[in-house]
């Protein structure tokens, strides 16, 4: 009988060595689908992290907007809210007024404090004309900063900035150049502002500083009416703040009673200890002219 229509055995061996390939197959799959799965993983993580940073930062500053524009609305259109601002040569530093402020930062609510204080009589033409000046702080945490000169018949000016203070420290305006970094202010004497030139070291306004919370409003009121166009200068000491945390801002305007005024406000951006904060101006012109967003910024 002819062996041509059976079918060829297959040998054992042969079985167990497809069957070994096959094992193989599966786990090289398997070791490709893993690796894809694993870096799908990483990849996700990735983004999520990206993501949750990107999230983070749109919620601060959504808030601090929501913060800033909250206090500017409890101000707006009055001209007789928040601390008013001391006329004393050398006043000592008065708590600035607070302000219960509430805001949503995406998910819930805060409920804060703003700082405020303000300031009468401001000229409508300073608000387009050196109103912001650039401090250079010494190592010591001290300034001596040339003020812009002020226009023939002014009589007073405002110099102003907020501030982190720690420890004492002071304010003041007065016509010498000359950088003490003393940590003490110098004491004024009258004789040294008689006649209709008065000396370099005439103290023209200043501020104690005795620091009672994180924020400090410094709001000098200036007497300019004989400077001439002589040149006047701020002087600030600030030795107790930390890194990065001394103002980068001073703001200076002249005075007119038939002005505006200009409230100083630092709001409070997270209702956190050690919070995050916001440095705003508000200026309500005279005879209901619309108010004015002036300055909105970081305080470091």
């Amino acid at each position: 009988m002819s062996d041509a229509g059976r079918d060829t055995p297959v040998r054992p061996s042969r079985i167990r060595a497809q069957r070994g390939q096959a094992v193989i197959g599966v786990l090289v799959a398997l070791t490709v689908l893993f690796a894809l799965a694993g870096a799908v993983t990483i990849g996700a993580l990735a983004l999520l992290r990206q993501q949750t940073g990107s999230h983070n930062a749109n919620t601060d500053d959504f808030a601090a907007v929501s913060a800033a524009t909250d206090a500017a609305s409890l101000v707006a259109g009055s001209r007789t809210r928040c601390t008013l601002t001391s006329a004393a040569t050398f006043a000592r530093t008065t708590t600035p007024t607070p302000l219960p402020i509430r805001f949503p930062n995406v998910t819930t609510d805060v409920a804060a404090s703003a700082y405020c204080s303000r300031l009468d009589g401001v000229a409508v033409s300073s608000l387009s004309t050196n109103l912001y000046l650039t401090p250079t702080w010494s190592a010591n945490n001290c300034t001596a900063m040339p003020l812009p000169a002020v226009d023939a018949g002014v009589q007073r000016a405002w110099v102003f900035f907020d501030a982190r203070w720690s420890t004492a420290g002071y304010a003041y305006v007065d016509g010498s150049g000359a950088q003490s970094c003393s940590r003490t202010p110098p004491s004024p004497k009258a004789s040294d502002c008689l006649g209709t030139t008065p000396s370099a070291s005439c103290i023209r306004c200043g501020q104690a500083i005795d620091p009672g919370g994180q924020v400090v409003q410094v709001t000098l009121d200036c007497d300019v009416s004989d400077v001439g166009g002589g040149q006047l200068y701020l002087h600030a000491a600030n030795p107790g703040a930390a890194a990065g945390q001394l103002p980068p801002r001073v703001f200076f305007a002249a005075q007119d009673p038939t002005g505006g005024s200009l409230y100083v406000m630092v709001a409070d951006t997270t209702g956190r200890p050690g919070p995050a904060y916001q440095e705003v101006l508000l200026f309500v012109g005279p005879n209901g002219s619309p108010n004015q967003l002036l300055y909105r910024a970081p305080l470091p």
